[in-house]
């Protein structure tokens, strides 16, 4: 979700990302990351199943089952990225709103926070820690 943006800034002058632009770009590279790595688990539960059950694997591993698991990575990662995105759209910034950076993230976004952002930082170390487990 980066790439049409840095086509962008190889043709043309400005350099700068908008607003709305930023968001987008942050609710997506979100729900994309987020949604792999729920992705990234199920398929290692569909693994696990078998490798260690190989003989009631289609019973255990149902299409229904397979369909339910797809859809919750999906909406998981969806929800989560919604949480992110109006946590961000909390935040005021008065200081200079010019990020040096090459995509919007939240580390960047927290930096220009005039306020307290212990909320969002708490929320990003949580998705963080469980998207490791």
């Amino acid at each position: 979700n980066i790439v049409p943006k840095m086509l962008d800034n190889i043709i043309n002058e400005d350099k700068a990302i908008s607003f709305l632009g930023c968001m987008v770009q942050f609710y997506l590279f979100c729900a994309y990351a987020i949604t792999e790595v729920f992705l990234l688990a199920v398929m290692a539960y569909d693994r696990f199943v078998a490798i260690c059950n190989p003989l009631l694997y289609m019973v255990t591993m149902s299409w229904n089952l397979c369909v339910e698991l797809v859809s919750c990575c999906y909406l998981g990662g969806t929800v989560c990225s919604l949480i992110h995105l109006c946590l961000a759209l909390e935040i005021p910034s008065y200081r200079s709103n010019v990020i040096n950076h090459f995509f919007c993230d939240l580390p960047p976004l927290l930096s220009l926070a005039c306020s307290d952002v212990t909320v969002n930082e708490l929320f990003l170390y949580i998705v963080a820690s469980f998207n490791e487990i």
